[in-house]
């Protein structure tokens, strides 16, 4: 079943019954784990080592920082409505919108900035 896959563990996993997932969990000698039990343990043990090391925003934010937090939210919420309306009037003749963003003390990426490109050119009618 996994021959094509084999050195793929998220092609494997994802070719795995729920109750394949949940029996794999048992503890057994790597020797007698099936190609996709031993992708599924191997995957495992990625996410939980990642989960033990953290993420650096984990922790909980300074007064301060959510204060940043809390404005950056809402330019974020402005900038998009802005930028929405702008391509709603221009109908047709706007472009996608792109955002210029920063990051939070959060992690988060926030839009601070953005534009639509409008084309009315004869060409774009």
């Amino acid at each position: 079943m996994v021959s094509s896959v084999q050195n793929n563990p998220l092609a494997v996993l994802s070719q795995l019954s729920l109750e394949q997932l949940q029996g794999a969990r048992e503890s057994a000698p790597p020797e007698e784990l099936s190609d996709e039990e031993l992708a599924l343990q191997q995957i495992q043990e990625v996410i939980e080592g990642a989960s033990e090391e953290g993420s650096p925003f984990d922790s909980e934010l300074t007064e301060e920082e959510q204060k940043i937090v809390d404005e950056l939210k809402q330019t974020d919420q402005e900038v998009r409505a802005h930028e929405q309306a702008h391509k709603n009037v221009a109908g047709p003749y706007a472009g996608a919108i792109s955002y210029e963003t920063v990051t939070g003390p959060d992690g988060r990426e926030y839009a601070v900035a953005g534009e639509v490109q409008i084309d009315v050119s004869p060409n774009s009618w």
